[in-house]
């Protein structure tokens, strides 16, 4: 079981990777939506099961991604993370 983490800022993408290398043998990094959407579009990705994302995050937010993975590999687990407290993106998250 392989681990994706997306987030816009490499600094936070490094501190949850060091934190959870011992829980996944295989973590994959993207730093933004769009390049998370391709990794999971890939075929030798299909080990992924679990994807934390940040919510904002230029050219496709968690929020489409996580769309995109419920309705494509509804087999991966999601936790979304942000900096910002929005009740309303929150909202949206726990709809889909």
């Amino acid at each position: 079981m392989s681990l994706l983490v997306v987030d816009d800022e490499a600094e936070l993408r490094e501190i949850i990777c060091e934190v959870l290398h011992d829980l996944f043998p295989t973590i994959q990094e993207a730093a933004d939506g769009q390049l998370a959407l391709e990794c999971l579009q890939s075929d030798k990705n299909k080990e992924i099961k679990v994807v934390i994302s940040d919510i904002r995050m230029p050219r496709l937010d968690g929020l489409g991604l996580l769309a995109w993975i419920k309705n494509n590999r509804p087999d991966i687990r999601v936790a979304l993370i942000t900096g910002f407290s929005e009740i309303a993106e929150s909202k949206s998250a726990a709809d889909l």
